[in-house]
Order: structure tokens, then sequence, then C-alpha cells
């Protein structure tokens, strides 16, 4: 998700043959508040342009030193320390939680196994993913101990490509988790699997909207709103998710200034 990564068109392509039904079945989810993605500290000031989105959550990088400046920029909103790199592993987010104890609310894990030089484009990957898995059910660990809540971000195509068990057991070792829903037109089917464990685990969700501008390369012109807008953003948010417990998230506010 970094630098507005999604996935790749092979991947992509793929799944938007996926389709499914209509209807949803609604559950209660614990309640969260629409949420702002943000990898760098540069115009935080410029978030209370954006007030039509009703932010009251920003997932944020912090340089380590940064805290506690950044937290006085970001005063009134939660805000959870984002980090994430494909190859992190359990000590760097052991350390990352201890670092959100300089007083944010918590942690978000954006950490995508997929860009990782051994991930199969064509191929089985579920060892890769039960290892990552196993860093994770250790970190939560870790997290509960020093009762940190601690997200994680994820595609909404591991379970599309057979990886349902290890999909479960990342919503199971997390205390909510944010889907990057990028297919316009899909979100709601790309998102049911997803929304069911959510609310069989009771955990917090989001829906992700991308406002990279589309490069034919990780962004397609379907994965993002750059040229719809945020209003366009926030109409389909309402129209598809609004009764259903799920918040929305935006990524990410350097995209976003480059089209308001």
């Amino acid at each position: 998700m970094k630098k507005c990564k999604t996935i790749t068109i092979a991947i992509a392509l793929l799944m938007a043959l996926c389709t499914g039904g209509c209807q949803m079945t609604y559950f209660e989810l614990p309640k969260t508040d629409p949420a702002l993605f943000s990898w760098e500290t540069s115009h935080l000031d410029k978030i209370s342009d954006l007030s039509c989105l009703e932010i009251r959550t920003i997932f944020q990088e912090v340089p380590p030193g940064q805290e506690a400046t950044v937290l006085g920029q970001l005063e009134g909103y939660q805000v959870y320390l984002l980090t994430g790199d494909p190859y992190m592993e359990l000590a760097e987010m052991k350390e990352t939680i201890d670092r959100s104890e300089k007083g944010f609310a918590g942690v978000m894990f954006d950490i995508e196994p997929y860009g990782r030089q051994e991930w199969k484009q064509e191929g089985d990957n579920g060892a890769l993913l039960q290892a990552f898995c196993e860093d994770l059910e250790n970190a939560y660990s870790y997290a509960k101990e020093r009762e940190v809540e601690m997200f994680l971000c994820i595609p909404y195509w591991y379970d599309d490509l057979g990886y349902e068990s290890e999909l479960e057991r990342m919503i199971q070792n997390c205390d909510g988790f944010c889907v990057m829903n990028y297919w316009k037109g899909k979100e709601k089917e790309h998102i049911r699997d997803e929304y069911k464990l959510a609310g069989t685990y009771a955990r917090k969700l989001w829906t992700a909207y991308e406002f990279g501008k589309a490069d034919g390369v990780g962004i397609l012109p379907q994965n993002t709103y750059a040229e719809e807008g945020i209003e366009a953003a926030f109409k389909n948010y309402r129209k598809v998710f609004q009764k259903t417990g799920i918040s929305p998230a935006y990524h990410d506010l350097a995209a976003i200034l480059q089209i308001i």
C-alpha cells in the first residue's frame, strides 16, 4: 500500500473475473470512524481541508524521534502508528508496538508479504503466509500484554487465491483490519468474506479507497478514485457500506492533496 502499491496487473485481472451475489448479510461490528492513511509528515495541517470525509482516525507513519511533534500536530484525532514493509518480521513489529506507547492509540501494520522476492505469482505461497501469520500471532500476543491496539492492512484477494485459512488466522490475530478494496464496482463482493470474519471475531473493519493516479503498473484506472475525486468515493461508501458497520479509509493524504 505504501507508495500507492496495490496488486500486480496479472492478479488484478484475475480478480476482476471473480463474481458473487449481490446480497450482504449484516453483522454487528465494533465501532470505528472514517480513517486516513498518511505516509508523510508534511502537510498534516491540510487534513482540516478534508472535513467532508469526517475523518476521526489517522494511520500515520512517523520517523523515529518525531513522535511527540507529529502527535502535537494531530491533536484531536485518534492516531495509530503506521508502518509496514514486505520483509518486516517479529522483532521489528515488537519495536513498533513499543514505539506506539509514546502516545499513539495503537499500531497499523501494512505488511505485504506478496511484495517479497520469494512470492510466486503462480504457485503456492502457503508456507510464506503461514510464517507471516506466526509472526502476527506472536506480535498480537505482545501487543495484548501491553494493552496496545493492533490493526492490520490486507488486500481483498487472499481468499480468492485460496488462502482462506491464512486470512482467517490474520483476522484472529489483530483487533481490527483494513481491506485494500481497490476495484470499483466490486467493493461489496470483494469484502464479503472479510466482513463475515470481522463479524465472527468482533473485529473492527475499514474498507480503503485509493486516490493515487493510475500508472498502468501498480494502479489501474479501476483501482482508484483519482479522476472521480473524493466526493465520488464518499458517495460510493454511503451507497454500499453505510449500514454495514464498516468505516471508510482513504489512501492517502499525499495523493488526495494532489487532486483537490
